[in-house]
């Protein structure tokens, strides 16, 4: 038996259903009630904290296979934070993507201050795809000139590299509107996979390329492969 189908031994829904009630609660606005009643609609009868179990048990789990498959980014950073409220509590939301809108990295933090950017930055760059920045595109908040003179310092940062504050660079309102639904979830990295705006992607699992139609029914189960 291989790894994936051990991965979902001893489910009562197959690996196909379990993987789009996951993804479609990282990507969507949507709460596991209102997925138990899409699930439905499709011909599958699961409980919303089934749902949650599954989110539970496979967000991290995606988050770890994906990142090989991560697109290269450049060397032209935009960063911004965002405040999110993450079981309960508020906290600050890092996020960087480059100049052609790739993801580089997320972070949460509790704090927004020059350790939480230093934290940040140096998580971004061991990042396997990502590369040594060139260009660093931030708001005008005082703790980036601080991370960033320090990393430099410290060789970190390439002391070539410039950091470019402007008045505002904030995320496109749907992008916030989803990230504050997502900060209750695991690793937001899983979401960058699950919210391609592409309707295919390579599974973690299987590592093969697949469609996702949205209105896929469960009832008729898939053949074999």
């Amino acid at each position: 038996m291989n790894k994936s189908k051990n991965e979902f031994g001893g489910r009562h829904f197959t690996a196909d259903v379990i993987l789009w009630a996951v993804r479609w609660y990282l990507q969507f606005p949507v709460s596991y009630r209102d997925l138990e009643r899409m699930l439905a609609d499709r011909g599958v009868s699961v409980d919303h904290t089934t749902v949650s179990r599954w989110t539970q048990r496979y967000a991290p789990e995606i988050d770890k296979r994906m990142r090989p498959h991560l697109q290269m980014t450049n060397g032209s950073w935009r960063v911004d934070e965002t405040y999110i409220k993450v079981k309960g509590r508020w906290t600050y939301l890092y996020r960087a993507v480059d100049s052609r809108g790739k993801t580089i990295d997320f972070l949460l933090s509790g704090k927004r201050d020059a350790a939480a950017a230093r934290r940040f930055f140096r998580k971004a760059l061991k990042q396997s795809h990502t590369v040594r920045p060139r260009t660093i595109t931030v708001d005008k908040n005082p703790a980036y000139p601080s991370a960033s003179k320090s990393m430099k310092k410290a060789g970190e940062l390439s002391r070539f590299a410039r950091l470019r504050q402007v008045s505002a660079i904030g995320l496109d309102d749907v992008t916030r509107r989803r990230l504050r639904h997502w900060g209750a979830i695991w690793p937001l990295s899983a979401v960058v996979w699950c919210s391609s705006p592409k309707l295919e992607a390579i599974c973690p699992w299987c590592g093969r390329t697949h469609a996702y139609p949205p209105d896929q029914d469960f009832s008729q189960p898939s053949a074999r492969r």
